[in-house]
């Protein structure tokens, strides 16, 4: 997850393509504009946004992931969504713990990780981050 960061995020994309070779893939995942957060809001964008290393943008929809694909020329394949509730709840315990121990913090968190893949489907929850496939033509 690194689009965020960037202002220019039509030359990144540009200039991906320009790494792929012909049928080549381009895997990207950033944060879904349209997550909620668990823990207060979301957080604030300087206005104008500044390129200093923190978020220049909040997160992305399908619609802007089109957008940048066209006109890159790269062809969208598919867009998903990834990190579910259990994930972040996961993730957040994990963050907790690693403050007192870090060994405790993967003991106690790392048998949890068989869990959102098997259960995060059935709970209502707007995916953390959105995740995009496409290809070099």
């Amino acid at each position: 997850e690194n689009i965020e960061h960037i202002i220019n995020d039509q030359k990144l994309m540009i200039d991906m393509q320009r790494c792929l070779k012909p049928g080549g893939k381009l895997f990207l995942t950033t944060p879904n504009v349209e997550f909620v957060p668990m823990f207060g809001d979301k957080k604030q964008i300087s206005d104008p946004p500044v390129e200093d290393g923190g978020h220049v943008k909040i997160g992305y929809n399908p619609e802007e992931f089109k957008t940048l694909c066209n006109n890159a020329g790269l062809v969208l394949d598919e867009v998903s969504y990834c990190s579910g509730y259990l994930s972040q709840q996961i993730t957040s315990l994990y963050r907790r713990i690693i403050r007192l121990n870090f060994m405790l913090s993967w003991v106690i968190t790392l048998p949890l990780r068989i869990l959102p893949p098997v259960f995060d489907r059935f709970i209502p929850y707007t995916g953390y981050s959105i995740c995009l496939v496409a290809h070099k033509a």
